[in-house]
């Protein structure tokens, strides 16, 4: 075989393992799981940002946005919400999205503040230490030559702040400094 088709063959397995692991992982994490749990025609479509709202703790305020990753799956993960005078760090898990099971959206309670956000994206089922942050900058993946200055988020007791997407992936070398 010439040199040229194993690296097309090589290619073409290395993209079929880069979708089945995380497929496969999912649908494993979620098999014990009865059927009433799974979104119906009746319930929204995992790209709406509808998303159940708990109560803040007394003094807290809450930032609720929308996860992006560039790929067709979003994998667990958490979302950073980190104090930007106190560098106090604010923490939710995310589950995931792969196929319709899942949300794109996450809630995070916070005191008081101004915050930077971050999603934390845990991409490789076999190695969770393999870790890709996105943030939330000004860059929202589709502008070529933007800024990756982060956006900061100001939240007030009793507030609820939504934002746009936590979608900067694309810093290169130039990782926002969080």
């Amino acid at each position: 075989m010439r040199q040229g088709s194993s690296t097309i063959i090589f290619t073409i397995a290395f993209l079929v393992l880069l979708v089945a692991i995380p497929a496969a992982y999912f649908v494993g994490k979620n098999q014990n799981q009865s059927v009433e749990n799974y979104p119906s025609s009746t319930q929204p479509s995992p790209q709406t940002t509808d998303t159940t709202i708990l109560p803040s703790p007394a003094g807290n305020g809450t930032i609720t946005g929308t996860l992006r990753y560039p790929s067709e799956f979003l994998p667990e993960g958490k979302v950073i919400a980190k104090n930007i005078n106190t560098g106090e760090l604010h923490t939710v898990e995310y589950e995931g999205l792969l196929f319709d099971k899942g949300t794109d959206s996450f809630s995070i309670s916070v005191p008081e503040g101004t915050y930077y956000l971050k999603y934390e994206a845990h991409p490789d089922t076999i190695n969770p230490k393999i870790i890709i942050n996105g943030y939330y900058t000004v860059h929202d993946g589709t502008v070529q030559d933007a800024t990756h200055d982060l956006i900061p988020v100001k939240v007030n007791s009793g507030e609820t702040k939504e934002i746009g997407n936590i979608a900067d992936f694309y810093y290169g070398e130039n990782e926002p400094n969080f």
